[in-house]
């Protein structure tokens, strides 16, 4: 069931030739965080991450990271996903190394913006691969209700990376290495190079090894709102506004706790909410295999294809991180 990342270079077309608002970054992060909370209920009934977002405005860390994408289309800023190790706050131990997504902007040929949705980044990361200074930015901690510092840097690196069978970095790439400032120990990495099938080879894996579904919506000064986890395929745990409200059978939850919990639920799930966070029978065997698009219907005209295809090799050269260039 495993699936072998695909990376992908990136190209001209993926800088924007525009002057971007730091500012702007910022409001649109938090506007993000608050819009499409974490959640995998939506991936219980067979839909992928664009599909999770499109239809209930949440999901795992790709569908807030192509939340994220949408709200900076609207601003004319271009984006791409990258691949990323994750912090031991967030690991399990049938993890793949790389298990995570975030959001890169290209800003020029050396600079760039680098953005975790699913982590709460509280301001961009502003990376320069000619700057090997350590710098930081603030996260929010939702689980302990905090905000904490991150120390970050840029490195290459001089081989291929092999994590294993499924999971090589190739040599050249540049990374952004990131670690709390409390636990300089506790390290993980941003891959600067677009992964093209991030639900096939990282979600599909996760969501396996995850088993029972969760989800975890915040208010506006960024705490935890709404906390609602399966502990098994019956019993389900529910935090609310900080406190815990019920621990016990899903179809025991009292009228009141429902009741309580409904406005966070139907914003995303409408009203058959009840329904949608109902764990499934099969949750604790079942195996995802998740594909990175939607189905639609193919197109009758394959020439026109084909020549898009042709133009678009020779327009979109490719923009390599080398050691031996100032530029990505």
């Amino acid at each position: 069931m495993y699936y072998p990342i695909n990376l992908k270079e990136f190209t001209k077309d993926s800088i924007n030739n525009i002057d971007i608002d730091e500012d702007l970054l910022k409001e649109l992060l938090i506007k993000n965080i608050l819009e499409c909370p974490y959640s995998t209920f939506p991936y219980m009934s067979g839909k992928n991450s664009k599909e999770s977002q499109e239809l209930y405005g949440c999901g795992n860390c790709v569908a807030m990271s192509i939340n994220l994408q949408k709200l900076l289309k609207k601003h004319n800023i271009k984006s791409k996903l990258v691949p990323a190790t994750i912090p031991k706050m967030y690991y399990m131990p049938d993890f793949l190394d790389v298990s995570h997504v975030a959001v890169l902007i290209l800003k020029n040929n050396a600079e760039a913006y680098l953005i975790d949705p699913a982590f709460y980044f509280l301001e961009p990361m502003k990376i320069n691969i000619n700057d090997r200074e350590n710098r930081g930015i603030s996260w929010q901690n939702v689980y302990r209700g905090i905000e904490e510092d991150l120390t970050y840097n840029t490195q290459m690196l001089n081989e291929d990376l092999k994590y294993n069978e499924y999971q090589t970095i190739p040599e050249n790439t540049y990374m952004v290495e990131t670690f709390r400032k409390n636990d300089t120990s506790d390290k993980w990495r941003y891959y600067l190079t677009e992964i093209k099938n991030p639900d096939n080879a990282i979600s599909s894996f996760n969501l396996t090894s995850k088993k029972f579904p969760f989800m975890a919506t915040l208010d506006d000064k960024l705490k935890l709102k709404l906390f609602i986890k399966y502990l098994d395929r019956d019993n389900v745990k529910i935090k609310y506004d900080g406190n815990e409200l019920y621990t016990g059978d899903y179809d025991n939850i009292p009228d009141d706790i429902m009741q309580t919990i409904s406005p966070q639920l139907s914003k995303h799930f409408g009203k058959s909410y009840k329904k949608s966070i109902k764990c499934p029978a099969n949750a604790d065997t079942k195996i995802y295999k998740l594909t990175d698009t939607i189905k639609k219907k193919k197109r009758k005209s394959s020439t026109k294809k084909k020549k898009r295809k042709s133009s678009n090799k020779k327009n979109n050269k490719s923009v390599k991180f080398k050691s031996n260039n100032s530029y990505i």
